[in-house]
């Protein structure tokens, strides 16, 4: 099956999954004359029809944007969640006070 870029409809040969995905679709690739059952003779020499348009089964592929890759792959050292750095605050508060009421 032939793969497209999803922007400039262009064939790509092998697409770089790692930078981009692939998503089944169709391409409109032109008409066929359909002439109806039984109208030549009466209506000499084409008779009567329609244009009926044609699509392949393809591949479009969709290349990430930079949002896209820095969202698959997150910083190495993350920020401590709000929640890690409350804690944090009162686990100071409760030093301190164990440091005023003597109990440390």
């Amino acid at each position: 099956m032939k793969t497209y870029h999803e922007k400039t409809g262009e064939l790509i040969e092998n697409p770089n999954l790692e930078e981009g995905f692939t998503y089944p679709g169709q391409r409109y690739i032109g008409t066929e004359r359909v002439v109806l059952e039984g109208t030549v003779e009466l209506y000499p020499p084409d008779g009567l029809g329609y244009d009926k348009p044609v699509y392949e089964d393809c591949l479009w592929y969709h290349e990430y944007t930079e949002d896209e890759l820095a969202a698959q792959h997150p910083p190495d050292d993350p920020k401590p969640s709000d929640m890690e750095e409350r804690l944090k605050a009162v686990e100071d508060k409760l030093q301190a006070a164990k440091i005023l009421l003597g109990v440390e």
